[in-house]
C-alpha cells in the first residue's frame, strides 16, 4: 500500500513538471533549459522502481516488443548510425522510456484519483489562459514572451504584432495538448450530477473558450473540436439527449453572455480569423498537405533512408543539437518520417505498427467502458490523445509527456469505469433485490434448526 501511494505521488510530480517545466525553462532556470528537457525521466525511473518493488510493473506483448526495439535501436545506432551515445540515449527517451507508464497509470489510478486530476486540469486552465492573454497583449520581445532559454529567445509569430502565446509552456504546442485533456474533463463534469464540479468545470470551459482565439492556433481549435464532437456523440447515443441538451444549452448561453465581456476576446477573435484565412485558403489542399502528408511522407523516407537508419535520436531537434553537426541529416517534418529515417524501414515500420496497436488498444478499452456502463470519460480522453499516440511528434518532450500521460488516463478511466465515480455522468442502476428461495420441505430440519432447544 505504501508503494502504491508512492507511485501515485510520483505520478502527480510527473504531471506538475509536465505543466510547469516550460516556466522553469523560460523564466526560472533558463541557463539549464537543455537538461530540463528530460527533467521527468528520473521521475519515470523512480515510478518503475516502485512498481517493480510492489510487483505491479506491467508485462505484456506491447512492452516486450518495446524492449526488443529499444535494444536493437541502440545497437544499430552505435554500429551503423551516428555512433553518438548522447544522441542515442535521447532517442531512447523519446521513443521507448515512457511507454510503460501508460499501463502503470492504468492499474494504479482509481476513480477518485482521476477526479482530482480532472479538477487540477480544469483549475490550471484558468490561470494558464489568463497568462496567455497577457502574453498576447505584450510585445513579442517582452520578457513574458521569452522562449525556452530565457532572454534572447521568443515565441512563434501569430497574426500582426501578436505571437502565439504558450502560457506556462515552452511553446504553443503545450496548450495544443493541454486544453483537449482539460476539455474532456470539463465535458464529463458538466454532464455529471455534482454541483461543485460543475462550477469548477464552468470556469474551465470559459478559460478554454477564451484560449482558442487567444492562442491564434488552428491545432488548439481542431484538437478541442474533436473532443467536443465526441462528447456530443456520446450524449446522443446515451439516450439522455434531452437532459444533456438542457445542460449544454445552459453552458453555451452562459459562455455567450460572459465571454464578450473578456476584454481580449474580440481582438483575439479577429487575429484568429485572419490567421485562419491566410493559412487555409483552400481547405482540401490544407488537409491533404498537412494531415495526409503525415501518413504518406513516410514512404518517401523509406526509399531514401539507409536500411538500418541514421540512428535513433537523429531526427529530433535535441538530437541534432547533441550531434554537433557530425552528420548531414535533414530530419522529417512528420513523425512517421522521423521514425523511419532514424530506425530504417524494418525497425521503423515495426515501431509504427506498435504505436498503431497501442492506439487501437486504447480505443477498444474506451469503447468497452462505454458499452458496460455508458461511461464516456475514457472515450473523451482517447479523443484528446489518440491521434498523438498514432502519429504525434514525440521528439518534443512536452508533446511526448501529454501523449503518455493522456494514454495512462484513458486506461485508468476504462479500468475503473465500474467504480463509484465522483465525476461519473451515469451510474448503472442497482440490481433488483431477489428474495432467497426457501427450499421445499424434505423432512429434514434446516441447518439453523438442527438442534432444537431443550426445555
Amino acid at each position: 500500500m505504501k508503494l502504491e501511494r508512492l507511485i501515485k505521488v510520483l505520478i502527480w510530480v510527473y504531471l506538475i513538471l509536465l505543466i510547469f517545466e516550460g516556466s522553469l525553462r523560460k523564466w526560472i532556470m533558463p541557463s539549464i533549459s537543455g537538461p530540463l528537457l528530460i527533467v521527468r525521466d528520473p521521475v519515470v525511473l523512480c515510478i518503475y522502481l516502485a512498481a517493480a518493488a510492489a510487483g505491479t510493473f506491467p508485462s505484456n506483448n506491447a512492452l516486450t516488443i518495446t524492449w526488443v526495439l529499444a535494444g536493437l535501436s541502440a545497437i544499430l545506432a552505435m554500429i551503423f548510425g551516428h555512433g553518438n551515445i548522447s544522441v542515442m540515449l535521447f532517442g531512447l527517451h523519446a521513443n521507448y522510456l515512457h511507454l510503460p507508464l501508460i499501463w502503470i497509470m492504468g492499474t494504479t489510478l482509481k476513480r477518485g484519483d482521476l477526479a482530482w486530476i480532472g479538477v487540477f486540469f480544469m483549475l490550471v486552465a484558468i490561470p494558464n489562459t489568463s497568462l496567455m492573454t497577457k502574453q498576447y497583449n505584450a510585445s513579442p520581445t517582452d520578457w513574458i514572451n521569452w522562449g525556452a532559454g530565457g532572454e534572447g529567445t521568443g515565441q512563434i509569430s501569430g497574426s500582426g504584432d501578436h505571437i502565439r502565446p504558450a502560457g506556462f509552456f515552452s511553446f504553443i504546442s503545450g496548450p495544443a495538448f493541454f486544453y483537449p485533456i482539460a476539455t474532456a474533463f470539463v465535458i464529463y463534469a458538466l454532464l455529471g450530477k455534482r454541483h461543485l464540479l460543475r462550477i469548477i468545470a464552468l470556469g474551465g470551459a470559459v478559460a478554454t473558450a477564451v484560449a482558442i482565439p487567444v492562442s491564434i492556433s488552428r491545432s488548439v481549435f481542431l484538437s478541442i473540436l474533436i473532443v467536443c464532437l465526441t462528447g456530443l456523440i456520446c450524449a446522443i447515443i446515451s439516450g439522455k439527449i434531452a437532459g444533456n441538451i438542457i445542460k449544454i444549452g445552459i453552458l453555451v448561453g452562459a459562455l455567450i453572455i460572459a465571454i464578450p465581456f473578456v476584454p481580449v476576446f474580440n481582438d483575439a477573435l479577429v487575429s484568429f480569423k485572419d490567421r485562419w484565412e491566410l493559412s487555409t485558403s483552400d481547405v482540401k489542399t490544407d488537409v491533404g498537405g498537412r494531415w495526409l502528408s503525415g501518413y504518406l511522407e513516410v514512404f518517401d523516407f523509406a526509399d531514401s533512408a539507409p536500411f538500418f537508419g541514421y540512428g535513433i535520436g537523429m531526427g529530433t531537434n535535441a538530437g541534432l543539437g547533441l550531434a554537433n553537426g557530425q552528420r548531414n541529416y535533414s530530419p522529417a517534418e512528420t513523425e512517421w518520417g522521423r521514425v523511419v529515417g532514424e530506425l530504417g524501414p524494418l525497425l521503423g515500420f515495426t515501431f509504427i505498427a506498435l504505436r498503431c496497436w497501442i492506439t487501437g488498444h486504447l480505443v477498444l478499452a474506451a469503447l468497452r467502458a462505454w458499452s458496460r456502463q455508458s461511461d464516456s470519460l475514457a472515450l473523451l480522453l482517447v479523443s484528446a490523445v489518440g491521434l498523438n499516440m498514432l502519429n504525434g511528434q514525440w521528439g518534443p518532450p512536452t508533446q511526448l509527456g501529454f501523449t503518455i500521460f493522456g494514454a495512462g488516463l484513458v486506461l485508468a478511466a476504462a479500468n475503473s469505469s465500474e467504480e463509484t465515480a465522483p465525476l461519473e455522468t451515469k451510474m448503472a442502476p442497482p440490481a433488483p433485490a431477489v428474495a432467497k428461495k426457501i427450499p421445499a420441505h424434505t423432512g429434514e430440519r434446516p441447518p439453523a434448526m438442527a438442534k432444537p432447544l431443550r426445555r
